[in-house]
């Protein structure tokens, strides 16, 4: 199992929350090189620190980790009380930053600190998007993902 360590941001002043955690991945039966999970969020992520402060943190979570697929992506979905994280990687660091980055995501719509703002609006103006401070705030956390150990 991977250990890594990230930052989150919490709280009005945005505290950072930084800490280890682990990912359980499972493979897939029928594609073995593809690792994944769906289930709640608490199944998924190891991140005491996180759930200490967030112990309602309960989002359906499905994460696919192909090395052969290109697409790298993740989404944060709220709608009609139903809650949704999904990850695309490449690979089991990519799928840490990413996670991280929607958790991100989750905690600016549960604060209501900064408005959550679909990036469809932005079609073809990407550079518009990034630059949103929600936006940067979550690729901060996806890019303080290390990895610490490999066991």
């Amino acid at each position: 199992m991977k250990k890594f360590r990230g930052t989150l941001y919490f709280g009005k002043d945005m505290q950072a929350l930084t800490g280890e955690f682990s990912l359980r991945l499972k493979p897939h039966g029928e594609l073995p090189d593809i690792l994944l999970f769906g289930g709640k969020l608490s199944e998924t992520l190891d991140f005491p620190a996180l759930f200490a402060i967030y112990p309602a943190l309960s989002v359906e979570t499905r994460i696919f980790i192909d090395p052969g697929d290109t697409r790298v992506d993740g989404r944060f979905c709220s709608r009609r009380g139903e809650e949704e994280i999904v990850v695309l990687a490449q690979t089991e660091v990519q799928a840490a930053g990413i996670l991280l980055h929607e958790v991100q995501h989750w905690i600016q719509r549960e604060e209501q600190t900064l408005p959550l703002i679909s990036r469809a609006w932005f079609a073809g103006r990407a550079d518009e998007y990034i630059r949103l401070p929600g936006e940067a705030q979550a690729r901060k956390a996806q890019e303080s993902v290390v990895l610490v150990e490999e066991s």
